[in-house]
């Protein structure tokens, strides 16, 4: 398997542990451990998107 396909596969696991976290986010230290997520999450997205076209990656 193609290493971007993995970048693809955990940036979709990240993305839905994030949109989770914004509907249970309720004191300072759950969006102390959303955003090192999210921003994990879109340095995935980055990585896959240099081997495969940006479409494909972010349907």
């Amino acid at each position: 398997m193609n290493k971007a396909w993995i970048y693809v596969f955990l940036t979709s696991f990240f993305e839905l542990v994030w949109i989770y976290g914004f509907n249970v986010a309720t004191t300072w230290w759950h969006w102390a451990i959303l955003v090192p997520i999210i921003i994990l999450d879109f340095l995935i997205l980055s990585k896959a998107c240099e081997s495969l076209p940006t479409g494909t990656v972010y349907a």
